[in-house]
């Protein structure tokens, strides 16, 4: 008895172990967990540049380009010869962190804005939840400045054959139906960037990453290919 006592207490260490594993896993990795820790759940870097930008001027003239690290990293104004876009992008980017800083992005009422957001969230977050906010940042720019011309762009897959992201592609999947959706419910133009940046088997294509999730320079080329036509000059 005693010595089935201990497998099963054996057993259930293991189990415990495993969830706790991938719950840090699904979490970022135990780096990401204690920068929330010491930072209240946002790291300086983020903390940084949202005060720089907060109090950076937006007029009609403008084009927005709104979203997480995959925006931020990428130098539109030069991809695109021209100076009147501004990127708006914030590393480690959640869908809460858009609603919190959307008002000095549209009381200036830029001529554009283009959206990318909701891949972080799913770190933490299920679809629904996600889906709210996004509908209620769509909701908000709608009402604020309605001349505005809001381009919608799917999130994009990941690999984790190159790196573990913690992420799940269906879930992805099941996010970007819902944000075509809200495309649709608002007439809105929707960019399916996800079938373009896909393999065959659904991943992040290897060719446009290094860990996964970010893009090269040949990601970046295919992503502004594919939004060249929509923006305006």
């Amino acid at each position: 008895m005693k010595k089935i006592l201990l497998i099963v207490s054996i057993l259930l260490n293991i189990l415990l172990l495993f969830i706790l594993g991938y719950a840090v896993q699904r979490l970022g990795g135990p780096n990401a967990i204690l920068s929330r820790i010491r930072n209240g759940g946002i790291a300086e870097a983020y903390q940084h540049r949202t005060q720089i930008l907060e109090n950076l001027t937006i007029d009609s003239s403008n084009i927005v380009f709104l979203g997480n690290s995959l925006t931020e990293y990428g130098e539109w104004p030069e991809f695109f010869d021209n100076p009147n876009i501004l990127n708006r992008g914030i590393a480690g980017e959640f869908t809460d962190g858009i609603l919190r800083r959307l008002d000095p992005v549209i009381s200036g009422k830029p001529k554009q804005i283009f959206l990318m957001i909701g891949i972080n969230d799913l770190i933490l977050h299920r679809p629904p939840h996600i889906l709210a906010n996004y509908r209620a940042i769509v909701e908000q720019i709608k009402k604020d400045t309605p001349n505005t011309q809001l381009i919608i762009q799917s999130i994009l897959p990941v690999n984790n054959t190159v790196k573990n992201t913690g992420l799940s592609n269906a879930d992805v999947l099941t996010l970007n139906e819902g944000i075509q959706k809200i495309a649709t419910d608002f007439n809105l133009q929707y960019v399916d960037l996800h079938q373009k940046f896909k393999d065959t088997s659904g991943k992040l294509n290897a060719i446009y990453t290094f860990d996964g999730i970010h893009l090269n320079r040949a990601g970046y080329e295919l992503w502004t290919g594919e939004i060249n036509n929509l923006v305006l000059r």
